[in-house]
């Protein structure tokens, strides 16, 4: 009797193991599916960050681009301007 209450305690120790080790199994799951889930929305994020700074950064060159072009028009047109001014002066002006 005392054999079979010893061996019927052994074996409940080890369902109990058995049983902690299913739902530390579960346990893991259940973050491994969660820290997935997190994974992929950083992914996401990520994606649209850097989309979104590719349209910033193409912006700002087209801004320096219509800058340029601004600039040379203006300089083109006082140069222009000097060069008329130069031809109607005479030469003691000069």
């Amino acid at each position: 009797m005392t054999k079979q209450l010893e061996d019927l305690n052994l074996q409940k120790m080890q369902i109990g193991h058995e049983l902690g080790t299913k739902n530390e199994f579960k346990n893991a799951e259940t973050n491994r599916d969660t820290l997935k889930e997190e994974i992929e929305d950083f992914r996401t994020s990520f994606k649209k960050e850097k989309k979104e700074g590719m349209i910033n950064i193409n912006e700002k060159e087209r801004e320096k681009i219509f800058a340029i072009r601004k600039l040379k028009q203006e300089m083109d047109f006082k140069i222009k301007e000097m060069q008329a001014n130069m031809k109607a002066m005479n030469e003691e002006q000069m």
